[in-house]
C-alpha cells in the first residue's frame, strides 16, 4: 500500500524494521526512547507514530512503514518491587524474562506467561497476551494494576485499577501468584 507523502519522514533515523514474521523490512523513522523524562518531548513533535518494543507481534501490528516508530526497549528499568505483595512497577520496555529472573528467586512468578518471554511489558499489555491458563486468570492486562499511557498532552489518559496522572510509561504489574 502506498503511504501518503505527509506520512513519510526523511532523516537520519530512517531504518528498515520488521516484525517477528519477517515479511518485509520497510523504512521507519526510528526514535530511540531511553529516558522517561524525554518521552513527552518525543510525542509532542506533532508526528504520529507507534510504540515498538521487541517486535514480537504477529503480522504488522508493531509497524508504521514510512512513519515514526518510538523504540521503547531503552525504557527497561525496574522501578520498585514489593516482595510482600509481588507488586512490580517497571517501564514499558522491560522484558518478561527479566521480570521472571527477578521474581522467581523471591517466590513469585507472573500469573500469565505467554509462549515466549522475549516480549516487553508494554507490548504484552498492548497485545493483550495470554498464557495457557487464560481461561482461569485471563490475560497479562488483567494482572496489571495500572498503566500511564503517553500521548500528546491533550489526549493523556490512564488505565487500570490504579490511575497514574502524569505521562509515565511505567506499568505497574501485579503478580498474583506465588511460585
Amino acid at each position: 500500500m502506498q503511504r501518503p507523502a505527509l506520512m513519510v519522514y526523511s532523516g537520519a533515523n530512517m531504518k528498515p524494521v520488521s516484525s517477528w514474521g519477517r515479511l518485509g523490512a520497510e523504512p521507519h523513522d526510528v526514535v530511540e526512547l531511553t529516558d522517561r523524562s524525554a518521552v513527552d518531548r518525543a510525542l509532542t513533535g506533532g508526528r504520529p507514530g507507534i510504540a515498538h518494543g521487541l517486535g514480537r507481534s504477529y503480522g504488522d501490528a508493531c509497524l508504521n512503514p514510512g512513519g515514526v516508530l518510538w523504540h521503547t526497549t531503552g525504557l527497561d528499568r525496574l522501578i520498585a518491587f514489593d516482595p510482600e505483595t509481588g507488586r512490580l512497577t517497571c517501564e514499558a520496555g522491560v522484558v518478561l524474562r527479566d521480570i521472571s529472573r527477578l521474581m522467581i528467586p523471591r517466590g513469585w512468578n507472573l500469573a500469565v506467561v505467554p509462549g515466549t518471554q522475549f516480549v516487553t511489558v508494554g507490548g504484552a499489555i498492548a497485545n493483550d497476551v495470554h498464557g495457557k491458563n487464560h481461561h482461569v486468570v485471563g490475560t497479562l492486562a488483567n494482572m496489571c494494576a495500572g498503566c500511564g499511557w503517553c500521548a500528546p498532552p491533550a489526549r493523556r489518559s490512564t488505565s487500570g485499577r490504579t490511575r497514574t496522572p502524569s505521562c509515565s510509561p511505567r506499568p505497574s504489574v501485579a503478580s498474583a501468584s506465588p511460585a
